[in-house]
């Protein structure tokens, strides 16, 4: 039995040996809440094998803990209190934005490595559901560190989903997934070189993989298959392609009728009225330096950067951004009401409502791309916010410290529990399916740099902006894919394969060389890949599309899953 007479907090680290033991019983006298998620009393919460967590209380409590850890202990956490203010901060801009129809706060949080960059994120989102909100999580950290179900994601991915539920021994519900196809985050000194182009669909759809308009220079194409570099660029397409997604879902909330705030006890069980006021939060990569922050900033239309554990990128953050601190709390409130798109639009120099280009503009970020039309309904738009606020925080207190053996241990728990769902609850019965690769296509991603105008013929005019990302055969021996993690593209079109978030994961235990048939596929060895995926309607996948990862040694896993 674990008592504490004040505020503080417990971490304890359950062993895998006795793990059907492990049962902590919630709150027995006082309130408790584990990362922002109030504990219920004299209800059991069984933990997962090694998993790390804080039980936090304001005014004390009294818990049960059955079963053995590696270790316990009570300590005070001073930071609790600068998570609430700033959580009571973020409610008050989701209610203006709600009342405004428009988009609620985007934080970006970034700080070093093991600095408990998603515990925050987890407290800030838990505190947001208990007051009605229903943020959306955008995970940029491709490790797959995070020990907290409610934010897991498969490692080597970048994803986002909508928060909307405190259990926080439950897996997000249909997230929106990309296959990064590397578990260690980009490298900083690739981040300086990363390009900028938009996803931009450019290629015909019958092409059976696309072609690009332009010259690829040798010196050139030596460098972009760097893997700094190559890593970098692929990391930022995906961020450009989750906030066209993301984004495109704001913009279908605020165009329904019951996006409107009318009442306060309305809020509570309507999800997706509140999504786009919700606003999101984005765990960044760890370590990283100011031009990858730089983009996100771009990318995401970031407001709010919380900054954990790290000073000199707070300082250079903070002498890069501008933000006026109000004086008083009168002129904070008319500066946000003053933020109208319309004027915005107009000080900065841009097309009118209504104007062919102010319809392009829209059309680009996810509306109708049709003129303004008289009805009763708001004006609502996703205008650029210059200002963008940083706050440093301290790091978080009890942040466990990340090694490679508890990175592999919870990059493998990870995998296992997408197959075979989180020990404790219900388990799934993974699909085993038996492909020809000669049936299917093998693909990666690449990045590709076109020749400058300078080196091209004088009378030579690029038709099209170009896309940096193209999808190429894999051309590497398929004996070596035994083991490893592969994505599904949620599209049988080639051209879309690389704007595509992955339909499943399919995890490779067998791959045989077979002897071809007489005259099939030239006299050349026939592969057969025997591969375990979820269950699938009908037994078959989505797609004909398959794409091996760039890191293939890091995303191979030894499981057993029989």
């Amino acid at each position: 039995v674990l008592r504490t007479d004040g505020p503080g907090g417990s971490r304890g680290r359950s062993p895998r040996s006795r793990e059907e033991e492990e049962a902590p019983r919630g709150s027995l006298r006082g309130t408790a809440e584990i990362f922002g998620a109030e504990l219920l009393p004299e209800v059991d919460y069984p933990l997962l094998p090694g998993s790390c967590l804080a039980v936090f209380s304001w005014g004390g409590c009294t818990l049960q803990l059955r079963g053995r850890v590696q270790q316990e202990y009570t300590a005070p956490n001073g930071s609790m209190k600068d998570y609430l203010a700033l959580s009571s901060i973020l409610d008050a801009r989701r209610q203006i934005a709600a009342l405004r129809r428009a988009v609620g706060p985007r934080v970006l949080v970034v700080g070093s490595s093991c600095s408990g960059k998603s515990s925050i994120c987890s407290v800030l989102a838990n505190y947001a559901i208990r007051s009605g909100w229903s943020p959306m999580y955008v995970e940029l950290d491709p490790r797959g560190s995070a020990d907290k179900p409610q934010v897991q994601l498969p490692p080597g991915c970048l994803g986002a989903t909508v928060l909307d539920s405190l259990n926080f021994l439950e897996e997000p519900e249909f997230p929106l997934v990309y296959f990064y196809g590397r578990t260690e985050p980009p490298a900083a000194q690739a981040a300086c070189v990363a390009g900028s182009a938009a996803p931009r669909v450019t290629h015909a759809p019958g092409a059976a993989f696309p072609d690009f308009d332009g010259f690829l220079e040798p010196a050139d194409a030596a460098a972009s298959s760097a893997p700094a570099t190559h890593a970098a660029d692929l990391f930022e397409w995906y961020c450009e392609c989750l906030s066209a997604n993301v984004y495109a879902a704001f913009a279908q909330n605020l165009q329904e009728k019951h996006c409107v705030v009318k009442a306060e006890e309305e809020k509570e069980g309507d999800v997706r009225r509140l999504l786009a006021a919700s606003g999101m939060l984005i765990n960044a990569p760890p370590l990283a330096n100011l031009a990858l922050v730089s983009r996100l900033l771009e990318i995401f239309n970031v407001d709010l950067v919380l900054v954990v554990d790290n000073p000199s990128l707070l300082r250079a953050l903070q002498d890069v951004c501008s933000f006026e601190e109000p004086a008083n709390e009168n002129i904070a409130l008319s500066r946000l009401l003053s933020r109208r798109p319309r004027a915005q639009t107009h000080a900065e120099g841009q097309a009118p409502a209504g104007t062919d280009a102010q319809v392009e503009a829209k059309t680009a970020e996810g509306g109708e791309g049709k003129p303004d039309e008289e009805d009763d309904e708001e004006d609502f738009s996703f205008a650029p916010n210059p200002r963008v606020e940083v706050i440093g925080l301290k790091k978080m207190e009890g942040a466990v410290t990340v090694d490679n053996a508890r990175l592999r241990q919870l990059r493998r728990s990870r995998v296992l529990s997408y197959f075979l769902g989180l020990e404790g609850g219900t388990r799934l019965r993974p699909q085993t399916l038996r492909l020809r690769l000669s049936e299917y296509s093998l693909v990666q991603l690449e990045v590709v740099k076109l020749a400058p105008l300078s080196a091209l013929p004088a009378d030579y005019v690029r038709s099209q902006k170009q896309s940096p990302i193209a999808v190429s055969p894999w051309t590497g021996n398929p004996l070596s894919l035994a083991n490893a993690l592969l994505g599904v593209p949620a599209t049988r079109d080639p051209a879309l394969v690389k704007f595509s978030n992955v339909a499943c994961l399919l995890h490779v235990f067998k791959v045989e060389e077979m002897p071809s048939a007489l005259g099939e596929n030239e006299g050349a060895p026939t592969y057969v890949m025997d591969v375990h995926s979820p269950a699938l309607p009908g037994g078959q996948l989505p797609s004909n599309f398959l794409i091996v990862p760039g890191d293939l040694k890091g995303m191979k896993f030894f499981l057993d899953l029989n």
